[in-house]
């Protein structure tokens, strides 16, 4: 295809509205093509055709010499989601709310017919909420309830995209609808899962129909022992290749697991699984109780303090065990959690707990081959996993789709051949989802997600928190230079040295009350050796993510009385702990905070005076930081000055 006809093909104008269109049936003829009128062309956006984006993707004539990191980048708008950026050589899926029932919107993405009742149960469902006659004062109730349901507008737009097997990039996760998005890739878990085990069971049974057939002589039973629970539906059921009577099928990996669900705590893997189980339709699953009585608190125990900020509230509800990992094997009409690795379809896990599986460079006992084929990894909360040790998750990813040690039973014959040539790492989808985009997570997806489809990209402009302070207190903005970024950090302790810490000498009683937040631990240790080392005039207190408690109390009881001037905090002990330091009158950010709402909670926590200020170091490497505090069209004037403040 020329160059031409690909920029024609992928220009905004093209961009498919999967989720508003009824898949055509079977007997349907194709349409004739023809010139329509700029009209014509408008209501065609709304009614594309769809692409079954699973068997083109991982069919074995699959090109993985693709151009989509040379594709020109296309920003579509979508309400539910906000600013999509596709780079991809397809013609993605960008869509917006359909007016479709569930049943036609889930017929056209290619959904397996027996999940499709299961989601309705989980989807917005427009019957609950019914409508209201303002003129005859009655609420009226739709006639027909199943044609009422709807997946939710961010449903509606997320699924297509998770569906054409790019990978994702998500960065507008909030409390209100993260468990839409989990709901969504739920459900592109089950479908996934329920697509491939029916095509290997398909294709079984026409391999033993096929001997069968050969050692009889009769070719007329294809068709014969077929399972019963597998949808015959998929267009096609794999590559065949024929050789007299021998009929070829590349349909496995080397290891059976396909999908891999990376989460922070116990707590939300608890809601993922859970979900999934409803959307498996399993009639018994195994191990049910175990998995309750590990993944949840019993109620004496599951209690937070109430004056505790509500995102805190809701992130640490629940059992919030780090270290964890599960299982899960569908078969049939039943599921089994906790089974082991290589008979299980999908993983849950914490990035710790696989990490103490996959093991480092030289341990005795390390396994990572479980890890060899999957085909799905979707990582949730990427922003707690940054509060946590980001270095376990890289670890994770530059073990998955490796060629395992062992066989571990693998049929060859029936192995894809990207996997055999040891590229399956391009066909891998990796699904991203978090708060807010970081340099950490950007790196993670340009590093470690090559998928040949290309990537799309979700993220939202922000108004800024500091309109959420509301104390009177000067908010001062100095912005650092540094040639490179591997200069950064000591350009930035350098001007701490040099402009900071002889602010906070001036006067006796200037000094006390300061409280300086340093993001990064190792930034901490720099700055509390540099004050023992050279001021140890000054009383300082220390607080961070390794504190005991009794050190804590005694800590910010010193800090409320005057007897500690300065105290050092990091910001994992801040999102662990969210304690109200007393006695505070200035803070100095040392670099801003990842969390935007943490830089207002500081300083509406502050005891306002006469001389209370707060000061805030910032480079141009921190604009993601400074986008979330100050607002997405101020940080482009604050990037180019050295001072700014807000009064």
């Amino acid at each position: 295809m020329s160059a031409t006809k690909r920029a024609n093909k992928r220009s905004p104008s093209n961009i498919l509205n999967a989720a508003a269109r009824k898949a055509p049936s079977p007997s349907s003829k194709p349409l004739q093509k023809q010139q329509r009128s700029s009209v014509d062309k408008e209501q065609a956006l709304n009614k594309p055709s769809i692409e079954n984006y699973f068997d083109s993707h991982f069919s074995n004539n699959k090109n993985l010499e693709g151009d989509s990191s040379n594709a020109q980048p296309v920003k579509a708008s979508v309400e539910a989601l906000g600013t999509v950026l596709v780079s991809s050589s397809l013609p993605l899926a960008i869509p917006h709310e359909s007016e479709l029932p569930l049943q036609e919107t889930l017929d056209a993405l290619s959904v397996k017919a027996r999940v499709i009742p299961l989601v309705a149960k989980l989807a917005t469902a427009k019957s609950d909420e019914p409508s209201i006659d303002r003129k005859a004062k009655k609420v009226k109730k739709d006639s027909n309830e199943e044609s009422s349901v709807r997946l939710s507008p961010i449903q509606q737009s997320l699924f297509p995209i998770m569906n054409t097997y790019a990978d994702v990039l998500l960065t507008t996760q909030t409390r209100e609808n993260e468990v839409e998005m989990r709901q969504t890739y739920c459900l592109h878990t089950v479908n996934h899962v329920l697509k491939t085990r029916d095509r290997v069971l398909k294709n079984t049974a026409r391999l033993n129909a096929a001997a069968l057939a050969s050692s009889s002589k009769d070719t007329s039973g294809e068709a014969e022992g077929t399972p019963e629970d597998v949808e015959d539906d998929d267009e096609d059921a794999g590559d065949v290749e024929k050789n007299g009577n021998i009929i070829e099928y590349r349909d496995q990996g080397f290891t059976r697991p396909k999908v891999l669900i990376l989460i922070p705590f116990k707590n939300i893997a608890f809601e993922v699984i859970e979900t999934i189980i409803k959307l498996s339709g399993a009639s018994q699953v195994e191990n049910k109780s175990r998995f309750t009585s590990e993944f949840t608190l019993p109620p004496e125990e599951d209690g937070l303090d109430p004056t505790k900020p509500e995102d805190y509230q809701h992130d640490f509800r629940g059992n919030i065990d780090d270290c964890f990992r599960i299982g899960i094997k569908f078969s049939r009409r039943h599921m089994k959690l906790f089974s082991d690795f290589y008979s299980a379809d999908v993983i849950v896990a914490s990035p710790l707990g696989l990490r103490m599986v996959v093991g480092a460079e030289g341990d005795k006992e390390r396994d990572f081959d479980f890890l060899s084929s999957i085909e799905v990894v979707v990582v949730d909360r990427c922003d707690m996993l940054l509060m946590q040790n980001w270095d376990h998750l890289q670890h994770i990813f530059q073990h998955l789709n490796l060629t395992p040690k062992s066989a571990h039973d693998c049929d060859f014959a029936r192995t894809k051949s990207w996997y055999l040539d040891g590229r399956s790492a391009l066909l891998r989808q990796s699904i991203l989802l978090s708060a807010f985009p970081t340099p950490e997570i950007n790196a993670l997806m340009a590093k470690s997600c090559k998928n040949v489809d290309g990537r799309i990209k979700i993220s939202k402009a922000y108004r800024g928190s500091v309109g959420e302070v509301v104390v009177q207190v000067p908010q001062m903005y100095n912005r650092i230079t540094s040639l490179s970024l591997r200069e950064l950090d000591d350009a930035r302790f350098k001007h701490f040295v040099e402009k900071v810490i002889p602010t906070l000498k001036r006067g006796g009683l200037e000094q006390k009350g300061t409280i300086i937040f340093i993001p990064s631990y190792f930034d901490y240790v720099r700055v509390r050796n540099h004050l023992r080392d050279h001021h140890a005039d000054i009383e300082v207190g220390e607080l961070c993510e390794y504190t005991s408690n009794s050190d804590i109390s005694r800590t910010r009881s010193n800090f409320f009385h005057g007897k500690t001037s300065i105290l050092l905090m990091t910001e994992r002990f801040h999102f662990f702990r969210r304690y109200k330091i007393r006695g505070c009158k200035h803070v100095v950010f040392y670099q801003l905070p990842e969390y935007a709402q943490f830089y207002a909670e500081l300083l509406n926590g502050m005891d306002v005076g006469m001389e209370s200020r707060c000061s805030v170091v910032y480079s141009v490497y921190d604009k993601f930081r400074m986008e979330r505090v100050v607002g997405s069209d101020r940080v482009k004037k604050m990037m180019d000055k050295d001072t700014f403040m807000f009064a």
